[in-house]
């Protein structure tokens, strides 16, 4: 059974191909707010219209920021990415950043999700 409250973020085609690194990272919405899987990092806010931001997630040896902009319950949401400078934990001059879709049901397992690390954004 599908679950209406998971997304699988996929890199949309107009964007860097830097973003790419970020296919597969699935979002959950739990009683407490939001988390990013494998868990990377938890977003604490449940009031409307809040959607999650995640600031220095570390991802494949690279540092992200990644904002949610739309998580309709059982449709496709989307979002942005940024790459981070991992010397300065600031966003670089170039052009590294760019769009995602979360791609409803990601079909994320809570087992995985105990047995992976998280990290607060």
């Amino acid at each position: 059974m599908a679950n209406p409250d998971k997304w699988k973020i996929e890199n949309n085609s107009n964007s860097s191909s830097a973003g790419n690194e970020l296919n597969g990272l699935l979002v959950k919405k739990t009683s407490s707010g939001y988390e990013l899987y494998g868990v990377l990092g938890k977003y604490a806010n449940t009031t409307p219209p809040s959607l999650p931001s995640f600031n220095n997630v570390s991802w494949d040896g690279q540092s992200w920021n990644i904002v949610f902009t739309s998580l309709p319950v059982g449709v496709n949401g989307a979002g942005t990415w940024t790459l981070l400078d991992s010397a300065t934990d600031a966003e670089p001059t170039g052009a590294e950043d760019g769009d995602f879709t979360a791609q409803a049901s990601g079909g994320h397992d809570d087992e995985d999700a105990e047995a992976a690390s998280s990290a607060n954004a």
